[in-house]
């Protein structure tokens, strides 16, 4: 970073005020760049940080920074407020809007899958949900959608949230492998949850489909892929 180039730092505080960057606005930025912010930071407030940022952006016609502000998302926590499928949509977005030789290569691919329901029978309207998130079960080598009926939190899934179920051999074929272990099963999850868009469906669409009547939901995957 420019503002700690050769600066030999002798108290702590002398950090911040060299890492002051509405002192380095007047830099060009070349490389496409998002920052997101939100008004209810607790820890750095948006009124001394991300809003001079703001302002300060929209007065720079030739930077590549683009910020983004929102109501809510505290420090570090806009996916876990908005959920994983708007944070992972506003970050493909923006790669996309800058990337446009990838637009050129997009194929939107879809398939229908049986997803299996645990915790009981009874399951309200999708649309009574509060959010959503995919997550990978590596141990019993399962993808699982999460439904939550309020905001998760990181320590609790939250009250009468349910899960559905799939095990790998009954995915598509995606273009990245499945995972095998954990730290490609988070790289898996997040892919799911930034590309991977879902929908019910009553009835199958093919006869193919319509076996295995058991406790099982219908769901319509639909993807970007590139060729």
């Amino acid at each position: 970073m420019a503002p700690f180039d050769q600066v030999d730092f002798m108290y702590p505080e002398q950090i911040w005020d060299v890492n002051n960057f509405l002192e380095q606005l007047d830099l060009p930025i070349e490389t496409p760049t998002m920052a997101v912010g939100a008004l209810d930071d607790g820890m750095v407030p948006a009124q001394i940080n991300f809003l001079p940022l703001y302002r300060a952006t929209f007065q720079s016609p030739f930077s590549q920074l683009r910020p983004i502000l929102t109501q809510q998302g505290s420090h570090c926590a806009h996916s876990l407020i908005y959920g994983w499928g708007i944070g992972g949509t506003l970050m493909r977005s923006f790669f996309l809007s800058q990337s446009p030789e990838l637009r050129q290569r997009q194929e939107i691919q879809e398939s229908l899958i049986r997803f299996r329901l645990q915790g009981g029978t009874e399951f309200k309207p999708f649309t009574q949900f509060h959010s959503w998130a995919w997550e990978v079960n590596l141990r019993e080598r399962e993808l699982v959608l999460k439904l939550f009926d309020s905001a998760p939190s990181p320590m609790s899934p939250g009250p009468g949230s349910k899960r559905l179920t799939v095990p790998f051999s009954h995915l598509p074929h995606f273009s990245r492998p499945l995972p095998k272990s954990p730290i490609e099963a988070q790289v898996f999850s997040r892919w799911a949850n930034a590309q991977l868009k879902w929908s019910p469906v009553e009835k199958p669409r093919a006869p193919a489909q319509a076996q295995n009547s058991d406790n099982g939901i219908n769901l319509l995957l639909t993807w970007e892929d590139y060729h």
